[in-house]
């Protein structure tokens, strides 16, 4: 049956209105698609600038770790370290001495790189006091705890330690940003945000300090016993000595989210990316540790 004239053009209309939500429909599945193919590539590129940036970081970690097990502890850490009955305890006097070095070597934030030790323990500040290398490229400026750590990065993937370097040039993409007045380097993921360096997971991090405690990371046996922390496998610092009040002070001044530094989880190191959202601490954060029991960042 054919319409009438008079309404032919109105059925025309609502052919058009159709067409064009299909139309419509159409553009927006694909660009959503190539949002997602979008999205899905760049965390391939990060957690591929991320891959390499952790294999320079581990590299020039254990470098450090093997030197600094040939270093003496600095008499007055051994005085420190002592058990209540006044006897010393050399395992975790070099325990002790590890976590200081590996904060001079590995600052995550600017109070760190300039952390200088108070009377009656200024001594130390010989031993395990600033870096010349790391004031001089942070200047006198303070940033956020993510511009810092970013900043800190480059600076620790370039030094050269115990012969073992690293070319930060060839890791992944890198921009500039200021940093308290300062222009400095940073390596950047596929979103141009900068790469946050951890040393360790703070408290204010515990989805990653939490998945550090799982296996592959720790084995059982570390678990069962509590020492998950790789520069205390003994556990020694957990109990009770001479000087632990003020060294956990040392720590937790600098980095005051991390409630006690001495409690035996293993915190890292690592590197994260902000992902699409680019602010850091959000489910969609990339991270460097996973990629080695996934095979991608998230």
């Amino acid at each position: 049956m054919r319409l009438p004239a008079n309404r032919r053009p109105a059925f025309t209309l609502i052919e058009l209105i159709v067409v064009l939500g299909i139309i419509a429909l159409l553009a927006t599945l694909s660009v959503a698609g190539v949002m997602r193919v979008q999205k899905a590539q760049r965390e391939i590129n990060s957690d591929r600038t991320l891959r390499a940036v952790q294999i320079g970081l581990d590299q020039q970690y254990k470098a450090a770790v093997d030197k600094i097990a040939t270093e003496n502890p600095h008499d007055l850490i051994v005085q420190a370290t002592m058990n209540a009955n006044g006897a010393p305890d050399m395992t975790r006097a070099k325990a002790l001495h590890m976590k200081l070095r590996l904060r001079q070597e590995f600052p995550q934030n600017y109070a760190e790189a300039r952390f200088q030790f108070p009377a009656p323990y200024a001594a130390l500040n010989a031993q395990y006091g600033p870096k010349p290398v790391y004031i001089a490229a942070i200047g006198a400026g303070n940033g956020t705890p993510t511009t810092e750590a970013a900043a800190l990065l480059i600076v620790v993937l370039s030094q050269t330690r115990n012969g073992v370097t690293f070319n930060v040039k060839e890791a992944g993409p890198v921009d500039t940003i200021d940093v308290g007045g300062k222009q400095v380097p940073v390596l950047v993921d596929a979103w141009g945000t900068p790469l946050c360096f951890r040393r360790w997971a703070t408290d204010a991090e515990p989805d990653a300090r939490d998945e550090l405690n799982t296996t592959p990371f720790v084995t059982q046996q570390q678990l069962a016993a509590g020492n998950c922390d790789p520069a205390d496998r003994e556990g020694k610092l957990r109990q009770a000595w001479i000087g632990k009040p003020i060294a956990l002070t040392w720590f937790v001044q600098p980095l005051p989210q991390v409630a006690d530094p001495f409690d035996g989880r293993n915190r890292g190191p690592f590197v994260m990316s902000a992902g699409q959202d680019k602010n850091y601490a959000t489910p969609d954060d990339l991270f460097s540790f996973r990629l080695q029991q996934a095979g991608k960042g998230n």
